[in-house]
C-alpha cells in the first residue's frame, strides 16, 4: 500500500468538503470578503497537495527499488544519474530548510549520501527518495516530465493525458491544467488582490485527481517492470499508455457494479451495496494485477489502489 496515495485521497475528501462550505461558495459580495480569502487559500493548499503527492509517490518508488532485487546497473540511465550526482543539490536544499540544527543537518546529509554511496554495490543498495521534486521550492510541470522521462516514459504529459482519458477521467491536456493551477496558486499566494473563482476550484478538483491518478498508474507500471526485470524495459523500450486497464466500481441505475475500463459496456458483477461490490472489485484487480478505481454516487473518483 502507498501512504502517499492514502494521504492524497484524504486531502481530496477534505477539499471536497471545503468546496461545499457556504463561505467558499459565496461569490464575495460586500461584507463577505472572507470568501475570497478562503478560496485563495484553497487554491494554494490544493496545489501544494498535488506537488507533495508527486514528490512522495516517486520517493516511495525509489525507496522500493532498493529492495526489489534488481541491479543498480539495470536501472534506466536517467534514474541512475538523478539518484546519484543529480540529487546532491536537492539534499543540500532539504538539509537547509528541513533540519532544525547543525547536528540534524549533519545526520541528514550523512544518511542520504550513504544511500548514494551504497549504489557502488550493484546488488545491495538504497536510493534516496529526494531525487525528484526537491531541488526547487515549487514543482513545475517540467520536473514531472523529467522524472517520468528518466523512467523511460516518452512524452510523459501526453501519455498521462491518454491514460486519464482511457480511465474515464479528464480528456483535456493535463499539462495545461497543471500549469494553469500552478499560476493560479502563485497569484493566490503572492498577489494581494488575487481572486480565485469558485469554478476554478471545482475544475481543479477533477484535474488534480486526473493528474495524480495518471502519474501514479504510470510510475507504478515503471516500478513493476523494474522489479520484474522486464527484459524489454531494461533494454530501453519506452513506456506508453497501451498497457492501461483498470477495474472500476461504479453506481449505475441504483446498483453497484464492477467494470473493466477496457469494456464498460458490460458489468462483470453487480450488487445492491457498495461494500460487497468493492470487495469483488478488489478480488478481480488483485487477480488481474490492475488498478482498482472506486467512484462515489456522484460518479466522482473517491479512491484508488494499484495491485502490481
Amino acid at each position: 500500500m502507498s501512504k502517499s496515495r492514502d494521504d492524497f485521497i484524504k486531502h481530496l475528501n477534505a477539499y471536497r468538503e471545503a468546496l461545499a462550505l457556504e463561505d467558499v461558495v459565496n461569490s464575495g459580495q460586500v461584507g463577505r470578503s472572507s470568501s475570497k480569502l478562503l478560496r485563495n487559500g484553497l487554491a494554494v493548499v490544493a496545489f501544494n497537495a498535488l506537488e507533495d503527492f508527486f514528490k512522495s509517490r516517486v520517493g516511495e518508488v525509489l525507496s522500493d527499488i532498493g529492495g526489489s532485487g534488481v541491479g543498480f546497473s539495470e536501472l534506466p540511465e536517467g534514474v541512475r544519474k538523478s539518484s546519484t550526482f543529480g540529487v546532491l543539490n536537492s539534499i543540500g536544499m532539504m538539509a537547509k530548510h528541513a533540519a532544525y540544527d547543525d547536528d540534524s543537518k549533519i545526520r541528514f546529509i550523512q544518511e542520504e549520501t550513504l544511500k548514494i554511496s551504497s549504489t557502488k554495490d550493484d546488488q545491495s543498495f538504497q536510493l534516496t527518495s529526494y531525487a525528484y521534486g526537491y531541488g526547487n521550492s515549487n514543482v513545475g510541470s517540467g520536473e514531472i516530465k523529467r522524472a517520468l522521462k528518466d523512467f523511460q516514459v516518452n512524452d510523459p504529459w501526453r501519455v498521462m493525458s491518454l491514460i486519464s482519458s482511457k480511465l474515464g477521467m479528464s480528456s483535456l491536456p493535463l499539462k495545461d491544467a497543471y500549469d494553469n493551477a500552478a499560476e493560479r496558486r502563485h497569484k493566490a499566494a503572492h498577489v494581494a488582490d488575487a481572486n480565485t473563482l469558485y469554478p476554478e476550484l471545482q475544475s481543479f478538483l477533477f484535474d488534480s485527481v486526473s493528474i495524480a491518478l495518471s502519474m501514479d498508474v504510470l510510475i507504478s507500471e515503471c516500478y513493476r517492470r523494474i522489479s520484474e526485470k522486464d527484459h524489454k524495459y531494461i533494454c530501453g523500450v519506452k513506456v506508453d499508455h497501451s498497457f492501461v486497464d483498470a477495474v472500476m466500481v461504479k453506481n449505475n441505475k441504483s446498483k453497484w457494479k464492477v467494470y473493466l475500463a477496457s469494456d464498460m459496456s458490460r458489468a462483470k458483477r453487480a450488487f445492491s451495496n457498495k461494500k460487497d461490490t468493492v470487495a469483488k472489485g478488489r478480488d478481480l484487480a488483485v487477480k488481474k494485477r490492475l488498478p482498482l478505481l472506486v467512484f462515489d454516487e456522484s460518479h466522482e473518483l473517491a479512491e484508488w489502489c494499484i495491485y502490481y
